[in-house]
Formats: structure tokens, C-alpha cells, sequence
């Protein structure tokens, strides 16, 4: 579903960060590196897709999954992700 309601969203988490364990890369270089090898279109759409995803709680479980990451419940998820969408807003700052 995710894919299907966000696919900028969906891009960025299985693109950037299902394998940046691998890369030992932390979240700010995760987001570094998209912002490195986007357009700003598609980081704008993205941006977009981050800031709504935060109230739409059915969606949550799958953030973890596609990102690669483990969540306890859904405010942690809903705290990563805000860390994620500041993270976008101080590369555009």
C-alpha cells in the first residue's frame, strides 16, 4: 500500500535507506546523498509525501519494513520520520 499511496516515499526508503547499514551511513547521510542525486522535484514531492505520512497511521508498519529499520510501535516510527522530514527541511535551509 505504501507504494501504491506514497511511491516518492516508497523510492526513498528502498532506495536509500534499506541497504545504508551496509553503507554505514546515519539518516542525515542518507538524506544527503538523495538530496546529492535528486532532482528537486522529485525531493519536493518526496518532502511532500514525508510531512503527510505522519497522520496516515495505517501506513506505519511499512515504513520500518521498506526502510530497513526496526520500530517498537508507532509513535517511534512517527518520531523517526519527523527526524527524517527535518532532516529534509535543513538541506533546503
Amino acid at each position: 500500500m505504501l507504494e501504491v499511496k506514497y511511491p516518492f516515499l516508497f523510492q526513498f526508503l528502498t532506495g536509500y535507506f534499506s541497504s545504508a547499514d551496509l553503507d554505514n551511513l546515519n539518516d542525515q547521510e542518507v538524506v544527503k546523498r538523495f538530496f546529492s542525486e535528486n532532482p528537486f522535484d522529485i525531493i519536493n514531492q518526496t518532502q511532500k509525501e514525508l510531512n503527510i505520512i505522519i497522520e496516515d497511521t495505517s501506513i506505519l508498519a511499512e515504513i520500518g519494513i521498506e526502510a530497513n529499520k526496526y520500530f517498537k510501535n508507532d509513535d517511534e516510527t512517527i518520531s523517526w520520520v519527523k527526524s527524517i522530514a527535518q532532516s529534509f527541511t535543513n538541506e533546503l535551509s
